[in-house]
This record gives C-alpha cells, structure tokens and sequence, in this order.
C-alpha cells in the first residue's frame, strides 16, 4: 500500500493483486498490529500474536 509523507493512500485501481487473499490477510495483520501497538503492547506480545495467529 503506497503511503505519501501525509499519510495518505494512493490506490491503484487499473492494477489487479496477485495474490488477493493472501495480501489482504497480510494489510489485516499489519492494521491489527498497528492497533496492539497504539496500546504500548510489547513489540514480543505483538510478535507472538501475529506468529500464532499465522500458524493457526
């Protein structure tokens, strides 16, 4: 996801995903994670969500 200095996103929306699911889990993930640390969670909790959450 392309993100300028302001924080806004730039979609594109002539180019299609390779992999849809898959990139779509991934933004989910890194939203998720974003969310665990605006809460000051350990950067090792957070990991370890993700990491079991991946396996599951």
């Amino acid at each position: 996801m392309a993100v300028d200095g302001a924080g806004r996103v730039h979609l594109l929306e002539s180019v299609q995903l390779l992999h849809p699911e898959q990139q779509t889990f991934d933004q989910m993930l890194d939203g998720w994670r974003n969310q665990q640390l605006s809460r000051n969670l350990k950067f090792d909790t957070i990991d370890q969500r993700i990491r079991y959450v991946r396996r599951s």
